[in-house]
C-alpha cells in the first residue's frame, strides 16, 4: 500500500490465471477512478439538492435542509425526483402543505411532503 495522489493505494501482486498481475491492477485502478467519479457526481447532487431546500421561509429552512443532509441520500431513486419537484414548488405552497394546511394536488408529492413531515416530527423532539 502506499499513497498517491493523498489517496490510498493498494497494488496486488499475484500471478492470476486469468490475466497478468498487470492487467488485474489496471482493471482495478480503472474501476476506482469509476467509483470515485460516481461518488464526486452523487456529493454534486446532494450538494445541489442541500442548496436548493434552502429557502426563502426561515421555517421551510428548519424542515427542508435537515431532510435533504439525513434522509435525500438514503431515498430511492425514485422518492429523490420527488423530492427534486417538490424544490421546484412554490414556498407558499410548501409551507401550507408541511403544516398541513392543504395536501397537495399531486399524489407523488402527498407522498414525498408526508415523508419529510414524518421526519420532522421525528427528529423535533
Amino acid at each position: 500500500m502506499g499513497l498517491v495522489d493523498g489517496t490510498m493505494t493498494l497494488i496486488i501482486i499475484a500471478p492470476l490465471p486469468s490475466g497478468s498481475v498487470i492487467d488485474y491492477n489496471e482493471k482495478l485502478i480503472r474501476q476506482l477512478k469509476k467509483d470515485k467519479m460516481a461518488d464526486s457526481v452523487m456529493d454534486e447532487d446532494l450538494h445541489r439538492v442541500y442548496w436548493h431546500s434552502r429557502r426563502g421561509m426561515l421555517e421551510l429552512d428548519l424542515v427542508l435542509m435537515p431532510f435533504a443532509k439525513k434522509c435525500y441520500p438514503n431515498l430511492s431513486d425514485e422518492d429523490k425526483q420527488k423530492y427534486q419537484r417538490l424544490l421546484a414548488c412554490e414556498d407558499q405552497d410548501m409551507f401550507s402543505w408541511l403544516l398541513r394546511r392543504e395536501i397537495p394536488e399531486d399524489e407523488e408529492l402527498v407522498e414525498i411532503v408526508q415523508k419529510v413531515i414524518k421526519y420532522a416530527e421525528q427528529s423535533d423532539g
